[in-house]
């Protein structure tokens, strides 16, 4: 399969070339969510399709509330299906 036409925004810290869209697709899934542009939202949830994308989200054990909300708008997944929203500790503020 080839690879998804991603822009580098939310990938500023690693190299972007050799990112392994197999092996890291929940990564990927994770960063795009919370930091991507919507069109690259758009790609990849035409590239991992949207069960994949719902099943990382859910099982992440961190995300931003910004990208909970996208998961929750965009994927249709209840809020408390997410792993990280339902476990996440008391003493950090969301």
């Amino acid at each position: 399969m080839e690879k998804p036409n991603l822009s580098k925004q939310a990938f500023w810290d690693v190299d972007f070339d050799s990112l392994d869209y197999q092996k890291e697709a929940n990564w990927i899934i994770e960063r795009v969510f919370e930091w991507g542009k919507l069109s690259d939202l758009k790609i990849l949830i035409r590239y991992y399709r949207n069960k994949k994308c719902a099943d990382a989200l859910k099982n992440a054990h961190f995300l931003r509330l910004n990208a909970i909300s996208l998961g929750y708008l965009v994927l249709d997944i209840p809020k408390d299906d997410f792993k990280c929203y339902t476990n996440r500790p008391s003493h950090i503020p969301f």
